[in-house]
């Protein structure tokens, strides 16, 4: 028998404003780009007194500046963090644990190592998502902003991104079909931490919002049985 009564602190002030600007970032950024994309209505009268792409490119490139921020910062906080903080790719176990967790999601067992923090999984799809998609997004966004001012500084930084990539149709195309890519994450994210509540019970919801979750451990009558 496992009772769960032993709070530990897992996510600190730092890693949870972390995780909540960058999901109303990204939220901002998927609905803003989505329209410019592809506008879903045409406002009448003169542009100038509506100007609905205008206004959702600006709050578009806001919000892309508080995402490279707040990337910029939990990059910090990757040394500066507690344990739970960190990922550790190299570490042998890691791997063991990624197939484990895998198998346990897709209901091919019951049964899967209770982790604190993040499991192998999570912290796998964050690096993919968050950090690789997210730097390629951050490339391929300042690109294109670097070429509405081609004597900008941030088309001499990143003007290259532009030629590396095919010219700047493939680049949009690339930054608009790996948006939706974060619509996927995001299915599966809340997916995965919605079932490892109900089935483990230990604060995965509440966590990100206290920074506490629960570590189970053994009921100690269990001892003298």
């Amino acid at each position: 028998m496992y009772n769960l009564h032993q709070p530990v602190y897992v996510w600190q002030l730092p890693v949870r404003l972390f995780h909540w600007i960058n999901a109303l970032a990204i939220t901002v950024l998927f609905i803003t780009g989505m329209y410019i994309g592809k506008p879903l209505f045409i406002t009448s009268g003169e542009a100038v007194q509506n100007f609905v792409i205008g206004k959702m490119r600006h709050w578009h490139g806001v919000f892309a500046y508080i995402f490279i921020t707040n990337m910029l910062f939990r990059l910090y906080w990757y040394w500066a963090g507690n344990e739970y903080s960190k990922f550790r790719f190299w570490k042998r176990e890691f791997w063991g644990d990624l197939v484990a967790t895998l198998k346990y999601y897709l209901f091919m067992t019951r049964e899967h190592t209770i982790r604190v923090g993040h499991n192998a999984l999570a912290q796998l799809s964050y690096f993919i998502f968050i950090w690789l998609a997210g730097l390629f997004m951050i490339l391929t966004g300042l690109a294109m902003r670097g070429g509405s001012n081609p004597n900008g500084i941030i088309q001499a930084l990143f003007g290259w991104v532009v030629l590396d990539l095919g010219g700047e149709y493939q680049v949009r195309n690339l930054h608009h079909l790996v948006a939706w890519g974060y619509a996927i994450f995001l299915l599966s994210h809340l997916y995965m931490v919605l079932r490892q509540d109900l089935l483990d019970d230990d604060g995965t919801v509440s966590g990100i919002i206290n920074g506490y979750k629960y570590l189970i451990a053994k009921d100690p009558s269990d001892e003298k049985k």
